[in-house]
């Protein structure tokens, strides 16, 4: 969900993660700030959908289905008020929509649905998963204002069966107004990371 989507939909679709992380430490606020009346959302997401579509058609990949590796994104239902994966049709609204974070973006209106980030009501993005699936999760522990307490470590989220788990404490908060943190945020996330899995056990 989220960044989640963006980073995991791109390198499913054949971006290998040095091509992620330049792209995204090219990514200004130009590239997807298009604000309109605020009609659900502050951005159109336009410009984004723009964005997103230019890395996709690079790679020739247009359907989920396509991509290299599996992927789903976890979206919100707003009609059904359900989550789901979508884990089949086209790509890039796929992840467009498990990208829009309520109130920052309008609910994308796909294939006759409103959709919205899945995290509204599945923050880990389980739904995603089959029973007994193994699974990393790399959360980002919320430092926003608009979270309460207890938001900032998702419910659940905790090594159990089948299941390691990865919260990378003090990273540099990156918004659109600070994308110039973003550099040092990848550094000290891929230092956590390789240090977690150099460690035994």
């Amino acid at each position: 969900m989220s960044a989640g989507a963006l980073a995991g939909g791109l390198w499913a679709s054949g971006l290998s993660a040095t091509e992620l992380a330049e792209e995204l430490l090219r990514l200004r606020r130009a590239d997807f700030w298009d604000p309109g009346l605020p009609l659900g959302g502050l951005l159109k997401g336009g410009k984004f959908a723009a964005k997103l579509r230019s890395l996709l058609d690079d790679r020739g990949i247009r359907r989920v289905e396509d991509c290299r590796l599996p992927f789903a994104a976890v979206v919100y239902d707003v009609a059904s008020r359900r989550v789901r994966a979508v884990d089949q049709g086209p790509l890039g609204p796929a992840i467009q929509a498990s990208c829009t974070v309520p109130l920052m973006f309008r609910p994308l209106r796909h294939e006759g649905r409103l959709l919205l980030d899945g995290g509204v009501a599945d923050r880990l993005g389980l739904c995603a998963l089959q029973p007994g699936e193994r699974a990393l999760h790399h959360a980002l522990r919320s430092r926003s204002p608009w979270r309460g307490l207890s938001a900032a470590v998702p419910s659940g989220l905790s090594d159990g069966p089948g299941r390691k788990v990865l919260m990378v404490d003090d990273l540099p908060r990156v918004t659109p107004f600070r994308l110039d943190a973003g550099p040092a945020a990848l550094r000290r996330g891929h230092a956590a990371m390789t240090a977690w899995l150099a460690a035994p056990g």
